[in-house]
């Protein structure tokens, strides 16, 4: 068939304009109606996990994560590691991130926020905001204290990230670590992302894959999570007790940003080169 497509073409392209005139206009295909942008069905599955991880008041979630770091020539280097999320609603949290090229431990006792590079030895202390949800938004826009997925905790409230949703549609049934989920697509301001959904009563996100468009390298951020739904955290898990050679730093504000907050949870992938 496409031989004789070739042929055709070719001996058309040597016609006569008098022949080229006669020659019958083929039909155009009636074209399929298009999907809509954002399937309803898209819209439900994000508020249903927005209403289940509400429900969900003492927890923890392992991540194994990775992300790209763009160098300033705009190469993309790949980083691995683990996040360990603790949380006691409303008002308790510490994530402990280790990577390959830096650790950190955040800790959230309801009054203070602290940061600690335990490598290092230092550590930056501040009063906080009476939630974490609260907290995690203002240090992130006071002072560029990008937690890692914290808009986990905006899922079920009206800052959730399908609000800014454009684009949205289910892409099948997945599999991870052997348990169901439904594998869903978006589409918004900046960022291109997916996530995987535990099917069943209890929705959770047990992957999450984001890519922000904005930048022309399209650095790439991925986490798989494992949830411990009812977990049993110790008051002291959340409070820092810093080592005695421990040298405190102190916090530097950012200069105030413009226009609507990220639309989708950020990755750690910036321009520059890796310490």
């Amino acid at each position: 068939m496409k031989l004789a497509i070739l042929v055709l073409a070719a001996g058309l392209a040597t016609a006569p304009h008098a022949v080229l005139a006669q020659a019958p206009k083929p039909k155009a295909a009636p074209s399929a109606p298009a999907a809509p942008a954002l399937e309803p069905a898209a819209v439900e599955a994000l508020k249903r996990l927005g209403e289940h991880l509400l429900t969900l008041q003492s927890f923890e979630i392992t991540s194994v994560i990775a992300f790209d770091y763009v160098l300033d020539n705009n190469q993309k280097i790949q980083i691995g590691g683990t996040v360990r999320h603790r949380v006691r609603r409303p008002d308790r949290l510490r994530i402990d991130l280790a990577t390959d090229v830096l650790d950190r431990v955040f800790q959230y006792d309801g009054k203070t926020l602290t940061v600690i590079a335990p490598k290092e030895s230092y550590y930056a202390q501040v009063d906080a905001k009476p939630t974490i949800k609260e907290t995690l938004a203002w240090a992130a826009q006071n002072f560029g204290v990008e937690m890692p997925l914290a808009d986990l905790f905006d899922w079920g409230t009206p800052d959730a990230p399908h609000s800014r949703v454009r684009e949205g549609f289910r892409v099948g049934k997945a599999s991870i670590g052997g348990v169901e989920c439904d594998h869903w697509a978006f589409r918004g301001p900046g960022h291109d992302w997916e996530i995987w959904i535990r099917t069943g009563d209890a929705p959770l996100p047990l992957k999450l894959s984001i890519v922000n468009t904005s930048d022309p390298a399209r650095p790439r951020y991925e986490a798989i999570l494992t949830w411990t739904e009812k977990a049993d955290v110790a008051d002291d898990v959340f409070v820092h007790a810093p080592a005695a050679d421990a040298k405190r730093i102190e916090f530097q504000p950012v200069a105030p940003t413009r226009g609507p907050a990220a639309p989708a949870p950020k990755g750690p992938a910036t321009k520059g080169t890796p310490k």
